[in-house]
């Protein structure tokens, strides 16, 4: 079924995975802001 699916690849995301998101934030933001909003390479 499409929700036993979606959790397990949910808990297949690793915690360095995540926390390279996280940290990668700052950037994504910063582009988002340059391109006024509109879409970046992200």
């Amino acid at each position: 079924d499409l929700k036993a699916a979606l959790l397990q690849e949910w808990d297949s995301i690793s915690v360095a995975e995540l926390q390279k998101l996280v940290a990668s934030m700052p950037n994504r933001m910063f582009k988002v802001i340059q391109n006024h909003g509109g879409a970046t390479s992200y």
